[in-house]
């Protein structure tokens, strides 16, 4: 082997890499002087370029971290190339939120008892009557009508006196009934003669019973009902 050193002092072989300095790229006279075997110096390698990344943690990047783009932990103080270092003790840390309580349902309330423990009775509620009211009246009759429903209806008739109208606050209420008046007729029943006896209240169309226009009279079993566009069959409850 022939080794030479360049004038810069790099000292490489001629046989592999010529006159030429593969380092500095010097060219090397033909009487240049040649290089002891122990004065040759390690060819001197690249500075690394400083990584400008930031390290975070306790242990300097080592240089197999730096090639696969690992993030360490650094405590130390800024590096030279301005690299953030951040301590990870004062980092804040996330709160848990705390839960809202949700206060429980409250229970419900126990039936108010019946005074006295006693069996509460009601009576049958009139048509067109308030729900939740007691008439405190004796069912007596009814009107059942089928040209209103295919199948038929009945409308409860009590003792004393029972409007017949359009409007929601008689007892038999028959509210699609165009023709009938707001109170069309009244029908009355006295337990006293056991009879029920009818009247006209001054209606548009008039009543009608058995096909006849009358204005008042008493009213039989099976008799038939015309008031508006309603026809009605009238059914007494014997009394016993």
């Amino acid at each position: 082997m022939s080794k030479v050193k360049c004038p810069n002092g790099h000292v490489f072989d001629t046989a592999i890499y010529g006159t030429n300095c593969p380092i500095c790229n010097a060219m090397v006279g033909a009487g240049a002087s040649a290089a002891a075997p122990d004065a040759a110096q390690p060819m001197p390698q690249p500075s690394p370029v400083p990584s400008a990344r930031t390290h975070i943690g306790g242990v300097a990047p080592s240089p197999l971290s730096e090639a696969q783009g690992a993030t360490q932990m650094v405590d130390a103080a800024p590096d030279a190339v301005g690299a953030t270092m951040v301590n990870p003790i004062a980092q804040p840390q996330p709160q848990a939120q705390p839960r809202p309580q949700v206060a429980p349902p409250a229970p419900p309330r126990p039936a108010a008892p019946v005074p006295g423990g006693r069996t509460m009775i009601r009576r049958p509620v009139a048509q067109g009557a308030q729900p939740g009211t007691v008439t405190g009246r004796k069912l007596v009759g009814f009107l059942v009508t089928y040209n209103r429903t295919p199948l038929g209806k009945a409308y409860p008739i009590y003792e004393g006196r029972n409007y017949v109208g359009r409007d929601a606050s008689c007892d038999i209420c028959v509210k699609d009934d165009t023709q009938m008046s707001g109170r069309h007729m009244s029908i009355l029943y006295r337990g006293v003669d056991n009879k029920f006896k009818f009247r006209d209240e001054q209606s548009s169309n008039g009543t009608f019973i058995n096909k006849e226009l009358l204005d008042d009279g008493e009213l039989n079993s099976y008799d038939i009902i015309r008031v508006g566009g309603t026809i009605f069959v009238f059914v007494p409850i014997p009394q016993i």
